[in-house]
């Protein structure tokens, strides 16, 4: 599979990665990214270097970047989650089927698809990305809603207004890891404790 490390930035600093292939059960974990595209335009560039694995008996090691380009192509919602999801000081190794898929090959793309479940579930983690929301909710008044059996209001109303809650697929990525977080804002929870 391949997998993308996000370079550490912050802020309005450009989206730097590198791409690179890695055996499905390889010795370097990875997390797989949940989330819906939104609309399938893809406005914004990212900075992508492109990584070849040399294979030694069993073992593998990453030569230096063969290819770079700065003009590769994601959507909106990509774009959000790259930015909110990058470390200020460290890289950060994902699974994230907009980029580590050649879109444009559908032969590529119905082979990873056979491959989803297996790739979910060999992620150290599974991160839930329910996109920044521009009419956010309080998601600690849901869960204290749900938690005291209060009004179920705030949580059918983010449910029904969440394209991630819409998605079957989604919901099976969420529960075939290992373990899964939920990001929203600058809220992260584990799967587990909703």
């Amino acid at each position: 599979i391949r997998v993308l490390d996000l370079a550490p930035g912050a802020g309005d600093d450009p989206i730097r990665c590198s791409l690179s292939q890695q055996p499905l059960k390889g010795p370097e974990s990875y997390e797989a990214v949940s989330y819906v595209w939104g609309d399938a335009n893809r406005p914004h560039n990212i900075i992508c270097n492109w990584r070849v694995p040399m294979i030694y008996d069993n073992d593998y090691a990453l030569m230096a970047p063969n290819k770079v380009t700065d003009n590769f192509k994601v959507t909106d919602n990509l774009h959000k989650l790259l930015r909110h999801l990058r470390s200020p000081d460290e890289s950060r190794r994902l699974w994230i089927d907009q980029i580590c898929i050649n879109q444009d090959d559908e032969a590529e793309k119905g082979g990873q698809i056979r491959m989803m479940a297996e790739i979910y579930a060999g992620a150290s983690r599974v991160v839930i990305w329910l996109a920044l929301d521009p009419r956010p909710v309080d998601i600690e008044e849901i869960c204290h809603d749900m938690v005291h059996f209060d009004s179920f209001r705030h949580l059918n109303h983010f449910l029904e207004n969440t394209p991630w809650f819409r998605r079957a697929w989604t919901f099976q990525e969420s529960v075939m890891g290992r373990e899964a977080i939920v990001v929203y804002e600058d809220w992260t929870r584990s799967w587990d404790v909703l």
